[in-house]
């Protein structure tokens, strides 16, 4: 089911609010990337269920940029709203997304590599639901912050 949600156009006086959401958004993604790789260096494995949480999360986040993307183009090409002081700010947090972009595919990527394999000669190490939860709420570096 597919439900088109108007988009409300913001103006350039809620930039700060969109570049506190964007970077906070690239730093938990690098996180959460660094994460998974680590995971990935262990040989550990995924569930197939958990990996849908993982690849629906990225994906919806990935959908989301597009309205950020798309506002902060609006900003750069607003002649009347925007200062030219505020278009290094603004090609800055386009800068970043982009970064998200990126760093979201390969989470993706990586996630489905890590899905639990039927072969019986599968040599990896599946994980523990509860360390993929962790994974998930960001706890895991707390947990094992030595092994990063």
């Amino acid at each position: 089911m597919i439900v088109n949600l108007a988009f409300s156009w913001q103006p350039i006086e809620a930039f700060p609010l969109f570049s506190a959401t964007i970077q906070v958004m690239l730093e938990e993604t690098e996180q959460q990337h660094n994460y998974i790789l680590w995971l990935k260096k262990k040989g550990h494995q995924i569930e197939k269920e958990l990996i849908k949480r993982i690849v629906s999360f990225y994906q919806t986040q990935l959908g989301n940029g597009m309205y950020y993307e798309e506002q902060l183009q609006r900003w750069a090409s607003s002649n009347n709203d925007v200062s030219t002081k505020m278009l290094g700010p603004i090609f800055d947090l386009l800068d970043k997304l982009g970064a998200v972009k990126k760093t979201s595919h390969s989470i993706i990527e990586i996630a489905n590599e890590l899905q639990t394999s039927s072969d019986p000669l599968n040599t990896g190490i599946a994980v523990n639901t509860k360390v993929l939860f962790d994974f998930i709420d960001g706890e895991l570096k707390e947990k094992h912050n030595a092994n990063f």
